[in-house]
């Protein structure tokens, strides 16, 4: 059965102008949402933004030599996930920006949202919340 890893291994030396988005690449993006990228990937919409391999790099050098704890409604494999796709040529140099988080545990509001610049000036806008 194939997974996500299998896919990057399958087309992530594809370019989206040779192969355009599709479900497995909005997934990806999904599940980088859930990732706390506040302070890496900037908040505005009106910027270049930061390419996801930039973003990776700037987020495991912030944990260097520290566990980073992802809690435990989330699975470890979104961090394998950031550091394969950030080296394919697919993702390395999609842009990251419009990223906002919201947590607010005594309204039981949590929201998450980040926005992928695609070439050719395509956006996917991915988020999570309750």
């Amino acid at each position: 059965m194939s997974d996500i890893f299998d896919y990057l291994k399958w087309r992530g030396d594809l370019s989206f102008s040779a192969a355009p988005l599709c479900e497995v690449d909005a997934l990806i993006f999904a599940e980088l949402s859930y990732i706390d990228l506040g302070g890496i990937v900037p908040t505005r919409t009106r910027v270049q933004g930061i390419s996801l391999k930039n973003a990776g790099r700037r987020y495991f050098d912030s944990y260097r030599g520290r566990e980073i704890r992802l809690g435990k409604l989330l699975p470890d494999s979104i961090l394998k996930l950031l550091r394969v796709a950030a080296e394919t040529k697919r993702f390395s140099e999609v842009r990251m920006l419009g990223y906002r988080a919201v947590l607010d545990e005594a309204r039981g509001e949590q929201f998450s949202a980040v926005t992928f610049l695609i070439e050719g000036g395509t956006y996917c806008v991915t988020f999570r919340g309750t």
